[in-house]
């Protein structure tokens, strides 16, 4: 059975080493599929248009941030001493990326509520969107890193 919210007991079957490889697998694809989709609106988003500035960081933070980010959770879950990596880092990944989008599409109300409030149309600057970018990306490192860790430590 694929866990979807429960985190504790998706950290329980990591710890017991009870998760199969075909859970495992479901999922790294549905890790797959999210990026996929959101690099492809993000694509479609751009309608042929060049590039901005800001468009461009966050395309290589984002790159940057990955292969820092993955490379970070490796070591979290004990290097080359660590066991099940793939299985921990995507349906852990899969489990606390759902809590975090839910709470992403809740603050997407923010502006409308704004605009309630103050009775004026709300804009966020450009560098904003690229700030809450990265700071949500470095969140789920952490998010996912701090359970990781806490497995190694168990296991």
């Amino acid at each position: 059975m694929i866990i979807i919210w429960n985190t504790p007991t998706l950290m329980e079957r990591l710890h017991r080493r009870t998760l199969s490889d075909a859970h495992a697998f479901v999922y790294f694809f549905l890790t797959l599929m999210y990026d996929y989709v959101g690099f492809t609106l993000a694509y479609l988003g751009q309608d042929g248009q060049p590039l901005t500035p800001w468009g461009k960081t966050v395309v290589f933070t984002a790159l940057a941030l990955t292969c820092f980010g993955v490379l970070s959770m490796f070591f979290c879950n004990g290097g080359k001493e660590g066991v099940q990596f793939f299985h921990r880092y995507f349906s852990l990944s899969v489990v606390i990326g759902i809590k975090v989008g839910i709470a992403l599409y809740l603050i997407g109300f923010i502006p409308g509520i704004l605009h309630l409030l103050i009775g004026s149309s709300f804009q966020y600057p450009a560098w904003f969107n690229y700030s809450y970018y990265l700071a949500l990306n470095i969140l789920l490192f952490v998010l996912i890193g701090r359970r990781l860790y806490a497995l190694r430590k168990t296991a």
